[in-house]
């Protein structure tokens, strides 16, 4: 964020649906951190063996979450006598995942979306006695 906060003014702001540690922010911000884990298991036949919920269990939630290279240059240019930010009409159908829907500026940014699924399908040989 740079300077001082500014007002925003949004005309009309639909959301239909925000879910699974997002963020739907309108103003400048400091820090937007959202993070979501999953695990998802899904068996041919329903049966829980009460040890599939550890997150720690499985390197993919351990392991570091590397930063994008920068790619391409922004060219950003701040004109101090606009403090306003003004929008006039934002849909948005679905934030899910650790997403954000800013209106604003925002300082830091840290998103992070995680998920296992496991497909346990039965074998033949079981299948064919039920």
């Amino acid at each position: 964020m740079n300077g001082r906060p500014r007002d925003s003014v949004v005309g009309e702001l639909f959301v239909a649906s925000v879910s699974s540690a997002s963020i739907v922010l309108i103003g400048d911000g400091r820090i937007g951190d959202s993070r979501a884990r999953a695990i998802a298991v899904k068996r041919e036949y329903p049966i829980y063996r009460g040890d599939e919920g550890s997150f720690e269990r499985y390197p993919l939630f351990r392991a570091a979450i590397p930063e994008p290279p920068a790619l391409y240059p922004a060219d950003v240019r701040f004109v101090p006598e606009r403090s306003r930010i003004v929008v006039g009409r934002v849909d948005v159908m679905a934030a899910s995942a650790s997403a954000i829907v800013q209106i604003g500026s925002n300082g830091d940014l840290a998103n992070e979306s995680r998920q296992k699924q496991f497909r346990q399908l039965l074998p033949e040989s079981a299948a064919a006695q039920d």
